[in-house]
């Protein structure tokens, strides 16, 4: 399971619907919006930022707060949440659930 699957299940978001061949769930697109906004959310709220840290050797990192990452950013996102999520107050994760609707 991706981060951006865990993520979903963890705001609730209901599946779109439900792939019998592969027995996957399918959540709504993670798209450049609902990133931005996440980003703007992170920012204003919990001081999260965003780097490369991987700028001068060979492939990609980059670090969203704590949470580095070899793979893309829409994962590094996810993962940050994912990892807040516990800590989040009950209207944060409504705000969150918001961003991903």
């Amino acid at each position: 399971m991706s981060e951006i699957e865990k993520m979903y299940k963890l705001a609730q978001i209901a599946n779109e619907g439900y792939d019998a061949w592969d027995m996957k769930d399918m959540y709504p697109p993670f798209t450049a919006e609902k990133q931005i906004e996440l980003i703007k959310w992170l920012s204003s709220k919990h001081g999260i930022y965003i780097v490369n840290v991987d700028k001068y050797s060979i492939g990609f990192g980059m670090c969203i707060g704590d949470f580095c990452t070899k793979e893309n950013f829409e994962e590094a996102l996810a993962e940050s949440i994912n990892s807040l999520w516990q800590d989040l107050t009950e209207e944060e994760k409504q705000q969150v659930e918001g961003i991903l609707e």
